[in-house]
């Protein structure tokens, strides 16, 4: 059965860095740079989708090879969702602290890249290794 974490993650999906980036857009076209702006604005975007899709390859072997056994890799998992989301809360937290805000602006908007992978840890969920018999 799939945690509650992982749903709500999976329903959340695109939509949650995009507005993520949008808003940080506006943050930074009234505050920042513009130019600046919109470069790490879609460069996050892009590179939390692109880091989402990479796990998930790195993941799926373990759907055709069965590396590891399931329940370990459900745990494998669980670890990437739950370091993902405190490697976040951390980022934005040390970010804001005692830097410069355009500095401080730039690493909070480029924190959303670790949500590529908890929504990788969330979508892989049930690509368990399941035994081929026969050809």
């Amino acid at each position: 059965m799939k945690p509650n974490y992982f749903i709500k993650t999976e329903k959340v999906g695109v939509s949650f860095p995009a507005i993520w980036c949008i808003v940080s857009l506006v943050i930074g076209f009234a505050f920042f740079e513009v130019g600046a702006a919109i470069f790490v604005s879609i460069m996050s975007f892009a590179l939390c989708l692109l880091l989402s899709k990479f796990t998930q390859f790195v993941l799926s072997f373990q759907s055709h090879s069965g590396i590891v056994s399931n329940s370990t890799f459900e745990s494998v998992l669980r670890f990437i969702w739950f370091a993902s989301v405190i490697g976040f809360f951390i980022n934005i937290a040390t970010s804001a602290l005692g830097k410069p805000p355009q500095e401080a602006y730039f690493h909070i908007v480029f924190s959303i890249v670790y949500f590529g992978f908890t929504l990788a840890a969330s979508k892989m969920w049930g690509c368990a290794y399941k035994n081929k018999v026969g050809l």
